[in-house]
């Protein structure tokens, strides 16, 4: 949780990702980069991105 502009995500449904890899960004103002806590495949709906670990 942060305070500032939400993340936009980066990746899509279906991409592997890498634990600590970049999986969301903030473009302008004030707002917090997500990273993968977990190597997985990801998932990405409207308000928040899953990751099932593989």
């Amino acid at each position: 949780m942060h305070i500032g502009a939400p993340a936009t995500p980066i990746i899509k449904s279906g991409d592997h990702v890498d634990v600590g890899q970049k999986i969301a960004t903030v473009d302008t103002g004030v707002g917090a980069h997500l990273h993968a806590s977990i190597s997985g495949t990801a998932t990405v709906y409207d308000k928040y991105i899953e990751i099932r670990k593989q």
